[in-house]
């Protein structure tokens, strides 16, 4: 089964303290949840990616299971996408059907990336926005950086959000491949804490050269403190992965939010 905007809903009724950051372009809530004892210095988001949308399943998980100190969790960012990918253009507001068929090349959204508006959101950050060798300037299912930085509702959400709370520290969830990114350009982000994250998380680790436009980037460079990339499950895996995989996990992730956490207050007072 894959995991939805619906499947979100029901299980943040769970939750206290569940708010609302923004919304996404078809009108639907991000959502964001404090767990945890005290200010939260540390944020942990998922389903940035649409056909990623395991990774907000694992968070959910994470979330129910969480103890510590405060952690701010956002567990689906791109809910317009995670619902193209689990129910199809049927989905989307009637107005963008024709347009999302069009771009997507079928009906078939399995493997799309992208918000509503065919951008994907990990490249409409500002930080070398269009420098991405990956990189295209045309709607598409994957690596569209958008008309501008922040063109999207979605991205501007996060960025309150950050800016709001001014976390220190961060992780952003994906799939696959099993491995931890950091960096940002010449900045090695604090290589400490990324070989402490990657014991506990049991993945190796690897520098994100040529990396440009991402959240971890956008992070690192506005000099907000420490960030990284979880890249979640087995390469072997195909996407989209199915909600099955969550529990197994969230299990990687329970171990490194309260690290992350205790990082994010380390930084918190040594910026004071």
């Amino acid at each position: 089964m894959l995991y939805g905007y619906d499947d979100l809903l029901r299980d943040l009724e769970k939750f206290g303290g569940v708010f609302s950051i923004g919304k996404s372009l078809f009108g639907r809530e991000i959502f964001a949840c404090v767990i945890g004892d005290g200010e939260p210095r540390a944020l942990i988001h998922a389903g940035i990616h649409a056909r990623e949308s395991v990774t907000s399943a694992v968070l959910v998980e994470t979330m129910k299971a969480y103890k510590g100190r405060a952690v701010c969790f956002v567990p689906m960012l791109n809910p317009d996408g995670a619902m193209l990918v689990k129910y199809g253009v049927e989905s989307a507001d009637e107005n963008y059907r024709e347009f999302l068929l069009a771009v997507n090349g079928g009906k078939n959204f399995s493997l799309w990336k992208a918000d509503g508006r065919a951008v994907d959101l990990n490249v409409n950050f500002n930080a070398d926005w269009g420098e991405g060798g990956q990189n295209v300037r045309q709607p598409a299912p994957e690596n569209y950086i958008g008309p501008a930085p922040f063109s999207e509702s979605e991205t501007i959400a996060i960025k309150n959000l950050q800016e709001r709370y001014m976390f220190t520290a961060s992780m952003s969830l994906h799939t696959k491949g099993n491995i931890l990114y950091y960096g940002y350009k010449n900045c090695n982000n604090y290589i400490k804490y990324v070989k402490i994250i990657a014991a506990s998380m049991k993945m190796p680790y690897a520098e994100s050269a040529g990396s440009a436009g991402g959240f971890k980037d956008w992070f690192i460079k506005s000099g907000f403190g420490f960030s990284v990339t979880a890249e979640l499950g087995n390469d072997r895996l195909s996407h989209p992965i199915d909600a099955s995989h969550a529990a197994e996990f969230s299990k990687t992730v329970l171990k490194s939010a309260g690290i992350l956490a205790d990082i994010g207050e380390e930084l918190w007072k040594k910026n004071l």
